[in-house]
């Protein structure tokens, strides 16, 4: 299994020539904090299906991996939780946070020139002074990921859409 390979070995498994996989990578050297905690809370979650049965797929699962494949972080030095989305696009355009992308299907959607994806969000507050540096947005994201409060249904997500001008401050509904 992908996550207990993850999890238990610390090995992430990859399939040669695979952009896809290449971006995970890449990922993965950003934000070690929050992949490796994303990858054992997936982890806890399959592993008690029963036993000779497929594992059923929760809504907790898929609001993971819809932040896993399709997430973007938003920064900003007040918490943003509980926001309209329409106030965080408003806060990225007008320069009060800072949007980072996290899912590496985004990345490859982009670098393919694929239509701009629906992405998952999580806001992260981050202490005046320490919004640019990314070691800090991996440590405040990965304790979002590991709260089993958040993210319990990709309804609690909230969801913006993501284009090359994300990236300049600006994004679209």
């Amino acid at each position: 299994m992908y996550d207990t390979r993850i999890s238990k070995h610390s090995c992430v498994p990859t399939r040669p020539d695979s952009l896809h996989d290449l971006l995970n990578a890449l990922v993965w050297g950003t934000f070690p904090h929050t992949k490796r905690a994303l990858h054992a809370r997936q982890h806890r979650l399959i592993v008690p299906s029963v036993r000779g049965e497929s594992a059923r797929r929760s809504a907790e699962l898929d609001a993971l991996a819809l932040f896993d494949e399709g997430g973007v972080v938003v920064v900003s030095q007040h918490t943003l939780v509980g926001v309209a989305e329409s106030d965080v696009e408003g806060a990225i355009a007008a320069g009060d946070a800072a949007a980072m992308l996290f899912g590496h299907a985004i990345y490859e959607g982009l670098t393919l020139d694929r239509p701009a994806p629906l992405a998952s969000v999580i806001c992260v507050a981050i202490p005046e002074g320490a919004a640019a540096a990314t070691s800090c947005v991996d440590v405040a994201l990965a304790e979002v990921i590991r709260d089993r409060s958040r993210l319990a249904s990709p309804s609690d997500m909230q969801r913006i859409r993501v284009d090359q001008r994300l990236a300049k401050g600006r994004c679209e509904r």
